[in-house]
């Protein structure tokens, strides 16, 4: 017994499983079709940014036609008869204007009828344009935010290098999307984000890298009922010690020139004994490591011109002055001809090689 039929519409042979309710695919398509009404989108976009709002979220800016494309994917289905399927969708036209309020896009569409046959559909999308200020544009308005990180340098003294490195690293990061307002001040930074994640993601790179002393705190603002809970400002407070290379400090009570400072650790040469410590910026918060105050700095500049077991002679050339230094371990590479300073903490001098 054959297994052909005829399609009722255009009277061509065909197998009984390539015909759809009688019909053969093409006048399935003319006759039938494949939505039971003419698919529409309704976009709401944001005027500021550009991002669009999408079952209950807003999402980053995309081209419309993208916008389109997903937001129809997505719905597709509400306009197809159910033995049809999308495959895909193509806009190919960009968006025009059909009366007051209401526009049309071309779209081509991939699609499986019966789950046997897969046909391509051209098709005019009804489009509908929204504006509405998302909630990030808006908080950047009021500013209002979720985070505030506050940046704060100790001591506050020569901040100007370091200050920089942190803005840098705040943009190095990429997390310019979340930041609603930075304000720089004397001491520091103030950081506003809309979020919880990238400011955590900015303070432990901070405290890795600076050996930076964190603190946070919570204000709420008020009751949110849905959720059950405060909403308000989460703080967190950021201390960095103002520590970098050719600083003085002291370590384990004791003067050193820091030689080298990073990923939050930093080598320092002793003065008195020549020694390279290690030591981690964190320590500063112990007080095993500081940044004493009262280190007197002679910037004038002294050529040693002559030394002996126990002292260096010293000269500035631009004076005629000689100067005497007890010679310390630190100092055992000295030569005739160098260039040195002069370090006093009242108590002691100590003469250190001018770097450069």
């Amino acid at each position: 017994m054959s297994n052909t039929r005829f399609c009722v519409k255009c009277g061509r042979e065909f197998k009984q499983e390539d015909l759809i309710n009688s019909l053969c695919v093409n006048c399935y398509l003319k006759y039938h079709g494949v939505f039971k009404e003419t698919p529409h989108v309704e976009l709401t976009i944001c005027p500021k940014c550009g991002s669009w709002y999408f079952k209950g979220a807003w999402h980053p800016s995309l081209d419309i036609r993208e916008v389109i494309r997903r937001e129809l994917l997505a719905d597709l289905h509400r306009f197809l008869y159910e033995n049809i399927s999308v495959i895909e969708v193509d806009v190919v036209s960009d968006i025009y204007k059909i009366n007051a309020g209401e526009y049309g896009v071309k779209a081509i569409f991939t699609m499986e009828v019966d789950g046997r046959h897969v046909v391509k559909v051209n098709q005019v999308v009804i489009t509908k344009l929204r504006y509405r200020t998302c909630d990030k544009c808006m908080r950047r308005t009021t500013g209002s935010h979720k985070v505030l990180v506050q940046v704060r340098f100790e001591p506050l003294e020569n901040i100007e290098g370091l200050r920089r490195e942190v803005m840098e690293l705040l943009r190095d990061l990429e997390i310019g999307e979340s930041i609603i307002e930075v304000m720089e001040l004397r001491e520091g930074l103030d950081i506003k984000f809309e979020d919880i994640v990238s400011p955590r993601k900015y303070v432990n790179i901070l405290v890795k890298k600076y050996g930076a002393k964190t603190s946070e705190s919570f204000k709420s603002t008020k009751y949110d009922f849905q959720e059950g809970k405060w909403s308000g400002v989460m703080t967190i407070s950021v201390r960095i010690p103002a520590i970098r290379e050719n600083d003085i400090v002291r370590y384990r009570g004791k003067l050193g020139i820091v030689k080298q400072a990073e990923k939050g650790v930093i080598r320092i040469l002793i003065l008195e004994t020549g020694e390279e410590v290690e030591a981690r910026l964190s320590e500063y918060w112990d007080r095993v490591l500081e940044k004493p105050s009262g280190i007197y700095i002679d910037e004038r500049v002294f050529t040693v011109i002559a030394i002996d077991k126990s002292t260096i002679y010293l000269l500035n050339e631009e004076t005629g002055e000689l100067r005497e230094a007890s010679l310390t371990p630190a100092n055992y590479g000295l030569k005739p001809g160098d260039k040195v300073i002069i370090l006093s903490d009242g108590e002691r001098e100590l003469v250190v090689k001018k770097e450069g």
